[in-house]
């Protein structure tokens, strides 16, 4: 019997990539309303996929020891959504959610420098983080340490600094962030779209989980979250 060296080669390598490229579900849950999840263990490069049946489905991740690392989900109404988390750990996750849902940790198998830059800046999916009021931008979440936020959306530039509190920009993101001088964990962030003195910053591209950017009006932004304490009105902005 003959022997064809070609065809082997190429259905070796198209076998080799199937099994490379298949994702591999980690762990599944599933429930009804507010959970927390049992711990997981994934390496570099994964994802939160879920389906939502209820109006608000929230997801919070956090470290085995308990720390908070972002928030993963933010979503208004029933649907399924997804959310890639690049650092490998031991995890788990916090439901804040009406009805029920369900869970699944899959590994992706993708490789981590394909989702960095030439800056070495992470490219961001806006489509899926989101800015919570009081809590943060995805894991550039409030009270998470600098080393933490960095893992994720590369290193910054120093900005000034204060006795209590020194700033940090991130240019490429369009974002700066503000971090307490004595445990070196998150106080603020500062969003930019152009602004004098920032015009070397990226337009950060993001929205907030009441669909505010950018583009939104005054009414629109008043709508979303109410009227506001106190008005500031100068040329050319309010």
């Amino acid at each position: 019997m003959k022997f064809n060296l070609k065809i082997f080669i190429i259905c070796l390598i198209i076998l080799y990539g199937n099994l490379f490229s298949q994702d591999t579900i980690i762990k599944s849950f599933s429930g009804t309303g507010v959970q927390n999840t049992r711990p997981f263990l994934v390496e570099n490069g994964w994802e939160i996929q879920w389906d939502a049946k209820g109006d608000i489905f929230q997801l919070f991740l956090y470290t085995s020891k308990g720390e908070l690392v972002g928030v993963a989900a933010n979503q208004q109404g029933p649907g399924k959504g997804a959310s890639f988390q690049a650092k490998k750990g031991h995890y788990y996750l916090q439901v804040n959610a009406i009805d029920k849902w369900t869970i699944n940790i899959v590994q992706t198998n993708e490789l981590i420098s394909n989702s960095s830059n030439a800056k070495g800046q992470t490219k961001i999916n806006y489509s899926e983080v989101f800015i919570v009021a009081g809590k943060g931008w995805g894991k550039v979440s409030l009270g998470i340490e600098k080393k933490i936020i960095e893992s994720d959306i590369g290193e910054g530039q120093e900005r000034s600094q204060f006795e209590e509190v020194y700033f940090i920009d991130y240019p490429a993101v369009g974002i700066q962030c503000s971090y307490n001088t004595k445990d070196n964990t998150l106080r603020a962030i500062f969003f930019y779209n152009r602004q004098h003195g920032y015009e070397n910053f990226e337009t950060f591209q993001g929205k907030t989980d009441h669909g505010i950017d950018w583009s939104s009006t005054p009414e629109q932004v008043i709508k979303a979250y109410g009227k506001p304490k106190e008005e500031y009105i100068r040329v050319g902005w309010r």
